[in-house]
């Protein structure tokens, strides 16, 4: 679970980088 949890606020950060 850790592991996935790290993965998905790494996925929303990128995905906010690629909205500016």
């Amino acid at each position: 679970l850790g592991a996935e949890v790290t993965n998905g606020a790494k996925h929303c950060k990128d995905w906010q980088k690629n909205l500016k």
